[in-house]
């Protein structure tokens, strides 16, 4: 994957072996914190995970191989 762009977002499964970047570690994010608990559930919606994907750079949807 290399350096990271400032602003963009990894999320790290050291249990899996496994990197999410864009919006699903976005998602992730969001559904490990309280307060964004209602925008992780609106992401669950598949047309605005899209929406967000495509403004997202990354492994959107699915996981990074590492």
């Amino acid at each position: 994957m290399g350096i990271p762009e400032v602003g963009d977002i990894h999320v790290v499964d050291s249990e899996r072996n496994r990197v999410f970047s864009g919006a699903h570690a976005t998602q992730i994010v969001c559904a490990n914190i309280i307060v964004y608990w209602p925008l992780a559930l609106f992401m669950k919606i598949p047309f605005v995970f899209e929406r967000i994907a495509s403004r997202k750079p990354g492994c959107n949807g699915d996981s990074c191989a590492t």
